[in-house]
């Protein structure tokens, strides 16, 4: 689910009660308060959601994602080196043996 909060200046408790409902695993929020005021704003609506957010933001614009709590989250660069570690362990196992030099 993706939601505009407008900096969160409107009814947040509207704003809970609609993502309450529709009960999102992950959601993609637009316009967070940005600056140092995320880190006091968005933790209170992030309950008031019943998610988890997990001190992330991207860029100016103020973007975050919150999670449900049964969510696991990876941080994609080791978990995705690993992954394409052991993804070149088993080719490289299953690979056939190169023919003898004649």
């Amino acid at each position: 689910m993706s939601y505009n909060v407008h900096d969160l200046l409107d009814d947040r408790a509207a704003a809970a009660r609609v993502v309450r409902a529709v009960a999102p695993d992950v959601l993609c929020l637009q316009e967070v308060p940005r600056r140092l005021t995320t880190e006091l704003r968005l933790p209170p609506f992030a309950r008031d959601c019943r998610l988890v957010w997990r001190r992330g933001r991207l860029g100016t614009g103020g973007t975050a994602v919150l999670t449900a709590p049964r969510v696991v989250v990876h941080d994609v660069s080791t978990d995705l080196a690993d992954v394409l570690d052991q993804e070149a362990a088993v080719a490289e196992s299953r690979a056939e043996p190169a023919a003898p030099a004649s």
